[in-house]
């Protein structure tokens, strides 16, 4: 998976993001599976089509499309303001991961701050918050190598 961060004022500072963490998400092996569960979850109870290899299939298509506009749009921008993280980074190293993000920005990086994205990630371990959901890319219909294809121009210049 693939988080984009943009610079923004105020964008990376601790707590600017609320509740809502960090929402894209593409890349190759495991691309949107936090967005193809959301939708699965919603869908529970109100749809009987929209579910498995239809779910999986729309969502492919969807984020597949969104990245390939990302490659676009990224090049009317200048390059510094981005920075690529690789979902898997973020998960085994939460605390480096948005120190570097910090660093790269030339944001102020403290014990302070630290302490909050540690604090924060703790708390998205545990409680209600905590990861409770076990799937795979074949409970969608989908195959890795499809997915890893269909993301293989952004992957290729963003996260080689």
């Amino acid at each position: 998976m693939h988080e984009s961060f943009v610079r923004e004022p105020g964008l990376l500072e601790p707590g600017a993001l609320g509740d809502t963490g960090i929402s894209a998400s593409v890349g190759p092996g495991i691309p949107g599976r936090g967005i193809i569960v959301l939708s699965s979850l919603a869908t529970v109870g109100y749809s009987t089509r929209f579910v498995g290899e239809t779910l999986g299939r729309d969502q492919l298509d969807l984020l597949s499309r969104g990245a390939a506009l990302t490659l676009t749009a990224r090049e009317r921008h200048d390059p510094a303001h981005f920075y690529d993280v690789r979902y898997r980074d973020l998960v085994r190293d939460p605390v480096g991961t948005v120190e570097a993000i910090y660093r790269y920005f030339d944001l102020p990086w403290s014990e302070d701050v630290r302490a909050a994205v540690a604090a924060e990630d703790e708390a998205s371990r545990s409680g209600h918050r905590a990861p409770s959901h076990k799937y795979s890319l074949a409970d969608f219909g989908l195959a890795e190598a499809e997915v890893d294809e269909r993301f293989a121009d952004y992957t290729a210049r963003y996260l080689s």
